[in-house]
């Protein structure tokens, strides 16, 4: 049965990913192991037929084509706009796939949403529970007891202490370090929240809020989404 992948996002991302995410998929899917796949861009509209020396396609076009099994994964640092794509793509029956670097560490009880990435040396620790669409970008570290909402993204070199409970579509930048709480008392980074490049999160963050600096400070709070 011949499969199709295809990876959404031809931004800076998408071009880093793509050349490891076969052998990913090959190392995640082991009825994939024979290489039986082919691996293409997907776009809206494809200014290109070829991205990097890979094949573009349109999402119509993908849709449509006639593969046995066509998988999926969304690379955009958007959160709203990734879960807005890869929903409209999982409803009309497409299979949304983890890329997970074979570098990543993921320890011990990790349970994944739909369509994970997890990129180059992060480590998942234990106990994580992470929900669809979670971004987690190379050299990330997420400490026992955390809980990822969907749409969540952590850039590069993240640091997430114990019992973080991050909800939906959290952005946080690249070296923010979030403390973390306690089994009992978890801090919460609330939903639609953003979180600067180097802030030092100690004390909960409410939903909307964009937080930067060290230690962290709320400069304003935006109207978050309403689900």
């Amino acid at each position: 049965m011949k499969t199709l992948f295809g990876l959404f996002g031809t931004g800076g991302l998408g071009r880093e990913v793509m050349p490891w995410a076969p052998a990913a998929l090959q190392n995640h899917y082991s009825e994939l192991a024979d290489g039986n796949f082919d691996s293409v861009f997907l776009e809206n509209s494809p200014a290109t037929n070829i991205v990097n020396g890979c094949s573009s396609l349109s999402v119509s076009d993908f849709v449509t084509h006639s593969a046995a099994r066509k998988l999926f994964h969304v690379c955009i640092g958007e959160g709203t706009a990734r879960l807005d794509i890869a929903e409209r793509l999982f409803s009309q029956g497409h299979e949304p796939a983890h890329l997970i670097h074979p570098t990543v560490e993921l320890r011990h009880n990790i349970s994944l949403g739909k369509g994970a990435y997890i990129g180059e040396w992060s480590t998942l620790t234990t106990d994580i529970e992470a929900g669809d669409y979670m971004q987690c970008s190379s050299m990330v570290l997420i400490a026992p007891g955390c809980r990822i909402g969907a749409g969540v993204t952590l850039s590069p070199r993240v640091c997430c202490g114990p019992f973080t409970h991050i909800e939906d579509r959290v952005e946080i930048g690249t070296s923010a370090m979030i403390l973390g709480g306690t089994k009992d008392n978890p801090l919460t980074i609330g939903r639609d929240a953003v979180i600067g490049m180097g802030a030092v999160i100690t004390k909960p963050v409410p939903a909307g809020a964009v937080v930067v600096g060290n230690p962290g400070k709320i400069i304003r709070v935006k109207e978050p989404a309403s689900t």
